[in-house]
């Protein structure tokens, strides 16, 4: 009697192991703001606000993030954290980052917004979770007023 429901029992068990073994998708990444900490002549610090997404129907927790940020496809900032973080299943949370810029870097930034009424970015790089990376990339767009709000004055 038992052995006509093993079959069914056995593919239930499987299917659901097969749903824990799921790639988690990327958490998207978008740039919710940029606070500049310290600045000299050699080096520019700043404070970069990520907010991460989670699509997932489960909550992922963060272990790192790697990252760079290019405004009107010049490179502007560089960064990494290793702060964790648990993003909850199709949640959100806004991780605070370390970055620095150059001065070469931060020249060419404003000479290429004074013609721009909006400034396009690229935020890519890589998330580290408990056991695997997963990389993110995402464009966007500001307006030239909050660039130049986040750039030294």
């Amino acid at each position: 009697m038992y052995s006509r429901f093993v079959p069914l029992i056995i593919s239930l068990l499987l299917s659901a192991c097969a749903g824990l073994l799921k790639k988690p998708e990327p958490p998207q990444v978008q740039l919710a703001g940029v606070v500049l900490t310290q600045a000299n002549l050699v080096e520019q610090s700043f404070i970069i606000k990520l907010q991460l997404s989670n699509p997932n129907d489960f909550d992922l927790p963060i272990k790192g993030l790697l990252y760079k940020i290019d405004v009107n496809d010049q490179e502007f900032v560089y960064g990494s954290s290793l702060a964790a973080v648990t993003l909850p299943a199709k949640g959100n949370a806004v991780l605070e980052v370390d970055a620095k810029t150059n001065l070469q870097a931060l020249v060419r930034q404003l000479r290429g917004i004074k013609a721009a009424e909006n400034a396009s970015y690229r935020i890519r790089g890589e998330i580290s979770t408990t056991n695997l990376s997963l990389p993110f990339d995402h464009r966007g767009e500001t307006s030239l007023g909050n660039l130049i709000r986040w750039l030294p004055r």
